[in-house]
């Protein structure tokens, strides 16, 4: 890694050592470094759509926008499949590349450059969003579990029964992974 240590451990291996933290803690970093780096490609791909219409002529960022929306809109109806068959985390990776595509394409913004881009950022802002939602239900399945297990049941809680209790069937299933915590590698 970088901090000359074993040079097969990645550069998040310390943070994220699972004999150094426990689980629900790295749990919680997974959770928090997603989040900043979904808000912070949300945020380009916002900014972008904001300044469309400033930077290009006005018809062609029309177009690009209907083109993003209309995909984005018909990729959500196939996103689910999509994601089974990749799982989360693929599809996430995979839509978060074409999204710089949509990005890239105000860099020679032509009507039929920014009308691939429309459609590439449409598909990949559908299966991300879809994505992204199995992802974080996962992680925060998984976390409520590592936390529940890393401490002792309080005696004023365990004692009374939840007023509202979730059904175990209505929980997604989460596998355990051998190398860890981590089981959101799908």
């Amino acid at each position: 890694g970088a901090s000359g240590g074993d040079p097969n451990r990645p550069a998040l291996g310390a943070v994220m050592d699972p004999t150094r933290y426990s689980a629900s803690t790295i749990l919680l970093l997974h959770g928090l470094l997603f989040s900043v780096a979904f808000g912070l490609l949300e945020g380009t791909i916002t900014a972008t759509l904001s300044l469309a219409h400033a930077l290009v002529k006005q018809d062609f960022a029309s177009y690009s926008s209907a083109m993003l929306y209309a995909s984005f809109s018909l990729c959500t109806l196939l996103a689910p499949a999509v994601v089974t068959r990749f799982g989360a985390k693929r599809t996430m990776v995979g839509s978060m590349f074409a999204y710089t595509l949509y990005v890239a394409s105000y860099i020679a913004p032509t009507l039929p450059t920014l009308l691939v881009g429309g459609l590439v950022g449409g598909v990949a802002g559908g299966l991300l969003w879809v994505a992204q939602g199995v992802y974080m239900t996962r992680l925060a399945v998984a976390y409520a579990a590592a936390a529940t297990k890393a401490r002792p049941p309080s005696p004023s809680i365990s004692s009374s029964p939840s007023p509202h209790p979730i059904p175990a069937q209505a929980l997604p299933k989460a596998s355990p992974s051998p190398s860890g915590p981590c089981i959101l590698a799908q």
